[in-house]
C-alpha cells in the first residue's frame, strides 16, 4: 500500500514587523539639518543689499521737454460739400525745446507758404474730415506739410512731434 505523506502542519503566521521608528527619526533629523544648512549657506552667500540711484542729466532733460508753438490762427473757406463754410482754425505744433528756435525761425521765414498750404488743405477737405473726433486726416496732412517745410533734424527725425488743431469751428455762410 501506498503510504500517505503526512500533512504539513499549518505554520503560525509570521509576526508583523514594527515600523523602524528609530530609522525614520534619524532620516527626518538629517533632512532638517540639511535644510537648515542649505538655508544658512544661501543666506550668507546671497545678494547683498544694493542702493540704486537715478541718473539725472538736467541739461539734456530740459532740452527734451515739449513746447507748443502757434502755427496759425485764421479762417479758411470750404465748399466741398456743395455748401459754403468758413472754418475758424487754430493750429499749434509740439516740438522739443532744443528745436524751438529753428521751428520759430522757419515759421517766420515761410509764413505765407504755411498759410497757403493750410488753406489748400481746408479748401480741398471733405466735409466728413471736419467731423472726425480728433481731426486725424487734417492733422496728418498738416504734419506732412510742416515736415516738408521744417525738414529733418541732425538725427534724421522730424522737428514736429505732434500737430494740434486746437480750434476748428465751421460756420455756414449762406442763410
Amino acid at each position: 500500500m501506498v503510504k500517505e505523506a503526512p500533512a504539513p502542519e499549518p505554520q503560525a503566521p509570521a509576526p508583523k514587523k514594527a515600523l523602524p521608528v528609530k530609522t525614520v527619526l534619524i532620516v527626518v533629523a538629517l533632512l532638517v539639518i540639511e535644510a537648515a544648512a542649505l538655508i544658512g549657506v544661501m543666506h550668507l552667500a546671497g545678494p547683498r543689499t544694493t542702493e540704486g540711484a537715478e541718473l539725472h542729466i538736467k541739461g539734456d532733460e530740459a532740452m527734451e521737454q515739449i513746447v507748443e508753438i502757434l502755427v496759425l490762427k485764421d479762417k479758411f473757406p470750404n465748399n466741398h460739400s456743395g455748401r459754403s463754410w468758413i472754418w475758424d482754425v487754430e493750429v499749434q505744433v509740439q516740438v522739443k525745446t532744443k528745436h524751438q528756435a529753428h521751428v520759430t525761425e522757419r515759421l517766420e521765414n515761410r509764413k505765407a507758404e504755411v498759410r497757403a498750404g493750410a488753406a489748400r488743405i481746408w479748401r480741398t477737405a471733405q466735409h466728413n474730415h471736419f467731423n472726425e473726433p480728433s481731426l486725424e486726416t487734417l492733422s496728418r496732412q498738416l504734419t506732412d506739410l510742416l515736415n516738408n517745410i521744417f525738414g529733418l533734424d541732425s538725427q534724421g527725425r522730424p522737428y514736429v512731434v505732434r500737430v494740434i488743431i486746437s480750434r476748428c469751428v465751421g460756420f455756414p455762410t449762406e442763410y
